[in-house]
């Protein structure tokens, strides 16, 4: 047989003698003594792992902050449209290697 079969056949026999098995108060007593004695998970102690929090607790607001600057952008004209273009036009002359030195 394969492993995954005779695994198969294991789990089917446990699950048709649920009904047989009693379970009794020693058993009980013995999970909770066991739960009780487990050590503590230790804390998050890394860098990354408090950055990590840190992060997403800022991310709420990042995102806020983002639309609001995205809309500010999109409504507040910082040039318009015929100086940038003027900008453009009158900023066409490359200096040269030897102009760059003189400055």
């Amino acid at each position: 047989m394969l492993p995954d079969k005779r695994l198969n056949e294991v789990f089917k026999r446990i699950y048709f003698d649920k009904e047989n098995l009693v379970v009794g108060e020693q058993w009980h007593r013995d999970v909770m003594h066991r739960i009780r004695n487990l050590e503590p998970t230790r804390p998050r102690t890394e860098f990354l792992m408090r950055f990590e929090q840190f992060v997403w607790k800022l991310m709420p607001v990042s995102c806020l902050l983002l639309m609001v600057l995205g809309a500010v952008v999109m409504n507040v004209d910082l040039f318009s449209d015929g100086d940038m273009t003027g900008i453009l036009l009158t900023e066409t002359d490359e200096l040269s290697l030897t102009e760059l030195m003189e400055l």
